[in-house]
């Protein structure tokens, strides 16, 4: 299928389908135009528009000799190239040497990219969204009380631990007054994402716009969310041509067909977000700018599932060894049990004792919990939304619970597990010795006398003992098989959390009688330095 279009002489041009946004000559006239979506759309001009006659074409002499020359330039300039190379290129018994010259900086062989570390940004975005969502629970909202010409990363700070930098801004200021201006440069480093963009300027920003979230008359906070916290983008990274000052306020615009290319000139494959649930996101740049568009609606209906999305745009290497992709994920793994972890001492430190809280209505007739201690943890691992839609007087399987075992956040999927499961193989070790019981509230600190410091909170276990995330079980201890009864561990190391929240790394290894001295709180054993507990993996 053709299309019809025009230059901006008015001359009539076709193109093809393959060639949209590609920029193509008027045989006519010389003008250049971008080739629409459609026919008959609105021409980008390239070249500026000549002076004088706009019917009179061009010196068809000088058209002939160019068309010559041009080639032949060509040539020449790429057998040069090729010549400085091949003088340059080391030979094979030559040393190559490291060095910091800036003069070697440009050589042919250090081509101009910018990478980012994924997992660094990651973090960056994680400890932003969190610091949002302490600010959501104490406002109510995502944005200051009341007008502010400064940007919501100012008004971020004191729940980034930039208490005293926040504190020497003029809030009743703009940000480029004389005062604030001066602090442009005062850029904390969790806005920071690639050492090239300028001093002071961050590719962080909020999407705005009438049907966006921010930049309108609708006050942002969860319950203007309808399509999900889980499905809305709340800030996405941009590109280097559109980083702004840190402390101006956002003006990017998001135009629906043209959704990632409003991001400006993306140096990396794919597209970094800051999810409702307080997630870092990565998606593909490749994906349709329509879904994309609709993860930055909070209240478009659209049928996205951003997790989905996400899983989609992961970059598989194929060519890396079994090895490597099991160490990936302990790494994630790891991750996540330290984040569960720190959510559970929020928990205790709230309620004096590890979750599920002592509150009739959560148990039935027989004192067993009607729903898992990791749906009531939700609250503190910036889930609060998805915490609220749950019935706590009901069982996990009741017609209305049920429907909410789809919403399992990401922070409890094994990463070697489907995109879509809905069992967690984060769990606790419940028996007669352990702190955790099948029946009644959590335990108190005070019971844990072999010290948290040694006793086992949290363990990974193998993907045939996974269980329905909301589901109140976990994995019974077997004194006898203590290491066995953890299931199949996909690899030498097995993960957990100490009550501490310190990261617990054992050899698969490890003897059943050793490992069972981690797991009893009150076994008074005297646990000796051992070579199955491991600092790394």
């Amino acid at each position: 299928m053709s299309i019809q279009f025009e230059c901006p002489n008015a001359h009539t041009l076709y193109a093809n389908e393959s060639q949209v946004g590609r920029a193509l000559a008027c045989r006519t006239c010389g003008e250049t135009a971008i080739v629409p979506s459609r026919s008959l759309g609105t021409i980008e001009v390239v070249s500026p528009p000549r002076t004088g006659n706009r019917n009179k074409g061009p010196n068809r002499t000088l058209i002939v000799i160019l068309s010559c020359l041009v080639p032949l330039a060509l040539a020449v300039l790429l057998s040069g190239a090729f010549l400085i190379y091949w003088l340059s290129k080391p030979t094979a018994d030559s040393d190559l040497t490291v060095t910091d010259d800036p003069s070697t900086k440009n050589s042919l062989a250090q081509p101009a990219t910018n990478t980012v570390n994924t997992q660094e940004v990651s973090k960056k975005l994680r400890a932003i969204g969190i610091a949002w969502f302490n600010f959501e629970s104490q406002n109510k909202r995502f944005v200051p009380v009341g007008a502010t010409r400064l940007s919501w990363r100012v008004h971020l700070l004191p729940y980034l631990e930039q208490g005293p930098l926040y504190e020497q801004f003029k809030l009743d200021e703009p940000w480029d007054s004389p005062h604030n201006v001066a602090l442009v440069e005062a850029m904390p480093d969790v806005f920071r994402i690639s050492d090239t963009t300028e001093k002071g300027k961050t590719r962080i920003q909020t999407p705005t716009g009438p049907n966006l979230f921010f930049g309108n008359e609708t006050i942002p906070k969860f319950s203007t969310m309808t399509d999900g916290n889980q499905n809305t983008l709340l800030a996405v990274v941009v590109g280097e041509d559109k980083a702004t000052p840190w402390t101006k306020p956002d003006e990017l615009r998001i135009k629906p067909e043209a959704a990632i290319e409003s991001l400006g000139k993306l140096t990396e494959s794919f597209i970094f977000g800051i999810s409702g649930s307080a997630e870092p996101v990565v998606l593909s740049a490749d994906m349709s700018p329509f879904d994309f568009y609709a993860t930055l609606t909070p209240r478009g209906g659209e049928a996205v599932d951003l997790s989905q999305l996400a899983n989609r745009s992961k970059q598989t290497d194929q060519k890396k060894s079994p090895v490597q992709n099991i160490a990936e994920s302990n790494k994630a793994r790891s991750e996540k049990i330290m984040q569960i972890g720190a959510g559970i001492q929020n928990f205790e430190s709230a309620f004096k004792m590890f979750p599920i809280a002592m509150n009739p209505t959560y148990f039935d007739e027989n004192n067993r919990p009607k729903l898992s201690w990791r749906v009531h943890l939700l609250p503190f691992i910036n889930q609060r939304p998805l915490y609220e839609k749950f019935n706590l007087e009901e069982p996990w399987d009741s017609p209305h619970n049920l429907q909410l075992l789809q919403k399992m956040p990401e922070i409890y999927r094994d990463p070697a597990d489907p995109d879509r499961a809905t069992k967690t193989r984060i769990v606790r070790l419940t028996g007669p010795n352990t702190p955790f019981k099948e029946f009644g509230p959590g335990p108190r600190m005070r019971e844990f006398t072999d010290g948290a410091m040694s006793t086992l909170m949290l363990i990974s276990c193998g993907a045939d003992k996974a269980i329905p995330w909301t589901k109140p079980d976990d994995l019974p201890f077997d004194e006898n098989a203590s290491v066995a009864c953890l299931g199949n561990i996909d690899g030498p190391v097995i993960l957990g959390a100490f009550t501490d929240n310190r990261s617990a790394q054992f050899d698969v290894r490890i003897p059943p009688e050793v490992f069972k001295c981690y797991v009893t709180h009150q076994g008074m054993e005297v646990i000796a330095s051992n070579p199955y507990l491991l600092s790394d993996f």
